[in-house]
């Protein structure tokens, strides 16, 4: 298991594994926070402590060969080996490229992330799931765990509204998933959470968390039970490809979760009673851009389902919604999607 450590304020970075002289560290950093790498690790050339650093700057659009092809170069150049240690400082982004990175150079080297995003802190860096795009979503990845998980609330202050929103998409998504509790907690605390209020932010991180590694623990590789995850995502990928990633994450999987919502209540898996609930939460902590999604065009996005890595002989694994804190996992064609995706582009918004 991964060892996660959850703190308030900064990082107190000097305290961690960062201050070990005879060791070499690579860090792959969001544009964004190199301000913050700038004052916070400052330490490292204070001990002359050995460490290079490779800048993303396109986004999700930094999941590529080329990014990739480009960091291998750089580590090559500055001689990094099996002892060296790769820290990625960033979003969802730099932690997937970086644990691509870690789990192929050398056959692997140890990885740290410091997520800088909520939903990266609840999702993308629990679990060990890394990749890059190819094509489409995440096409090429492996399995890697990191060595350990260095959460601070400090970034989650400092988002935008809009990025912060974004992140309660996915702890929605885990919360219908599998817990309940987590999902009441959620709508109770709203006006709270709303003013990012420490006890309340702690508490959904940690339980997110939990929640998220109660799957991936007992199915490491998605084999069996860790494809719930997915509830959502089928939708989500196929418009990020759609809008070459000028979406955010977030913001496609809040779309993606009311597509699943609305095919479970067209195959009779659920009731509007149960759905709810789901509208209501998901109204409170909306996230999109209509201009965009008032855009889509299925003869277009059709073939970024299907290109989604649970297609097998032209039939998907798809997350029906149940009822919150349960789904069910069941094959459906590309002429199902097809016949009703046009009824949901109408009703998307009103369900």
């Amino acid at each position: 298991m991964n060892k996660i450590f959850i703190r308030r304020n900064t990082l107190f970075v000097n305290k961690y594994p960062f201050n070990k002289k005879n060791t070499s560290f690579f860090f792959i950093i969001d544009n964004k926070l190199t301000y913050f790498f700038n004052k916070n690790f400052s330490f490292l050339n204070f001990n002359r402590i050995k460490y290079n650093t490779y800048v993303l700057e396109k986004g999700e659009n930094d999941k590529s060969i080329s990014t990739f092809k480009k960091i291998l170069k750089n580590m090559l150049v500055n001689d990094i080996d099996r002892k060296s240690i790769v820290v990625s400082l960033g979003g969802g982004v730099c932690g997937d490229i970086s644990g691509f990175v870690s789990s192929v150079f050398l056959r692997g080297v140890k990885l740290i992330h410091i997520p800088s995003t909520l939903l990266s802190q609840i999702d993308s860096s629990i679990g060990g799931k890394n990749g890059i795009n190819y094509f489409t979503k995440n096409i090429i990845g492996t399995f890697y765990k990191p060595k350990a998980i260095y959460i601070s609330l400090y970034f989650i202050k400092r988002l935008s509204l809009f990025i912060y929103l974004c992140g309660y998409s996915e702890i929605i998504k885990i919360s219908i998933i599998n817990n309940k509790e987590l999902f009441d907690y959620i709508n109770v605390n709203y006006r709270y959470i709303k003013k990012r209020k420490y006890k309340v932010l702690k508490n959904i991180v940690k339980n997110s968390i939990i929640s998220k590694l109660e799957i991936t623990s007992r199915d490491i590789y998605e084999k069996n039970n860790r494809v719930k995850l997915n509830f959502g995502h089928t939708y989500a990928h196929a418009i990020e490809k759609y809008f070459k990633y000028n979406i955010s994450h977030g913001e496609a999987v809040w779309l993606g979760i009311r597509f699943a919502i609305y095919y479970s209540l067209y195959f009779k898996y659920t009731n509007y009673k149960n759905v709810i609930p789901i509208l209501d939460i998901l109204y409170k902590f909306k996230c999109f851009n209509l201009y965009k999604i008032s855009k889509l065009n299925f003869k277009k996005i059709k073939k970024y389902i299907f290109l989604d890595k649970k297609n097998i002989n032209n039939k998907l694994s798809f997350i029906f919604f149940n009822n919150i804190g349960k789904v069910s996992i069941k094959k459906i064609n590309y002429f199902k999607i097809k016949r009703i995706f046009f009824d949901f582009k109408k009703k998307m918004f009103i369900i």
